[in-house]
């Protein structure tokens, strides 16, 4: 995966992470992909993370504007689409459009199947052109692994618990867009630190 390098960060961050407008918009599209992840047939987190991940390097790199209505909406499943392709959960057109359509019937808005696949194609394609075709990503989810270990070995805690707490804080980081940047043992080793602060617990993080 592509990181934006420190001189880039150190442009957009200040405006991005302290701008009530830019987290609003990041948790608007979170919420709408998580709506549409929610009825997929093989719904995963995995997949909306991959998702969220596309979207900031996409607004990143077109400087485009996300309207609201409908245009959002098609726009996020399409991000999902793409996200269900490389996350191996595979669905089709005409099921994300199913999901889409019913979507758009409860807010009393009229478009054909046909409307929405072609929406959601001509997002695909522009997503794919802005970001070099490049999908390949990161995710943190992973490091939990060791840390699992660590938590097994040195703490008497429920585990379980634990590392679904370290899931939700990896889960929200996806709001902003810091995995455009730090790498996902930083992102996950930073929620390790939430959580352990969270329940009141000292770790040693170098050990």
């Amino acid at each position: 995966m592509l990181y934006l390098s420190d001189d880039d960060w150190i442009k957009i961050s200040p405006t991005v992470l302290h701008s009530n407008d830019k987290i609003a918009l990041g948790e608007s599209i979170y919420n709408i992909m998580k709506s549409i992840c929610s009825k997929l047939k093989f719904s995963s987190q995995v997949v909306l993370s991959i998702a969220m991940i596309y979207f900031h390097k996409f607004y990143f790199y077109s400087n485009f504007q996300i309207e609201k209505g409908t245009n959002r909406l098609f726009l996020c499943s399409a991000f999902i689409f793409i996200a269900t392709k490389v996350a191996n959960r595979l669905i089709s057109l005409n099921e994300i459009s199913n999901i889409i359509k019913d979507i758009l019937t409860k807010k009393n808005l009229s478009f054909s199947k046909d409307d929405i696949k072609q929406n959601i194609i001509h997002y695909e394609f522009s997503i794919m052109s802005i970001l070099g075709f490049n999908l390949e990503v990161d995710l943190p989810y992973s490091f939990l692994v060791k840390a699992k270990r660590f938590f097994e070995e040195n703490l008497q805690l429920n585990t379980k618990k634990v590392i679904e707490l370290c899931c939700y804080y990896i889960n929200d980081s996806f709001i902003l867009p810091l995995c455009l940047h730090y790498i996902p043992d930083v992102i996950a080793i930073s929620t390790v630190s939430i959580m352990s602060k969270q329940i009141g617990i000292k770790l040693n993080i170098e050990k």
